[in-house]
């Protein structure tokens, strides 16, 4: 009898679920999906939502760089939008920056100020990946706003740095 394949990293399985990857790499982890009763569990049925920790619903990733990501998500009881930063699957494997990160969100949780994300969350994937949970801002990224409209007036620039 044939060992069955281990488990994805649950960034994979999330991402299969929202077609975010390649076909062949999606055909493989949904076919894992079918026979893994624990793989399942993270969204109810084929091509469904991920659903991550048992109450943020997935929608869509927002961005990535090069310690991990961020998804766009929904509380399922609150039914409020949030934005869920995971690091990457190979990076948990590295104590340090796993650290690095569990500092980081102590550190933005510990902050008062409008100009901060709220942390709302600290908690770990199902397969022990760590994440944190940040109200979701509405607004424009810095680089597409100087991509598009130039250079900040010294006077905004100014306050801007100030606030942060």
């Amino acid at each position: 009898m044939r060992a069955p394949s281990p488990c994805p990293p649950e960034r994979l399985v999330v991402a299969a679920a929202l077609h975010e990857i390649a076909h062949a790499e999606s055909a493989r982890v949904r076919a894992h999906i079918e026979t893994c009763p624990s793989c399942a569990g993270v969204f109810a049925r084929r091509g469904a939502p991920a659903i991550l920790a048992g109450k943020y619903e997935v929608e869509r990733e927002l961005g990535s760089g090069g310690m991990g990501r961020v998804l766009l998500a929904r509380h399922m009881k609150l039914n409020r939008r949030v934005a869920i930063k995971m690091l990457h699957a190979d990076r948990v494997r590295e104590p340090r920056i796993v650290e690095r990160f569990a500092r980081e969100a102590r550190a933005a949780a510990s902050l008062r100020t409008r100009h901060v994300v709220h942390v709302l969350d600290v908690d770990e994937s199902e397969n022990g990946e760590p994440f944190m949970v940040m109200e979701m801002l509405s607004g424009v990224d810095l680089d597409d706003k100087i991509a598009h409209e130039g250079p900040l007036p010294v006077d905004v620039a100014v306050r801007w740095v100030i606030q942060a």
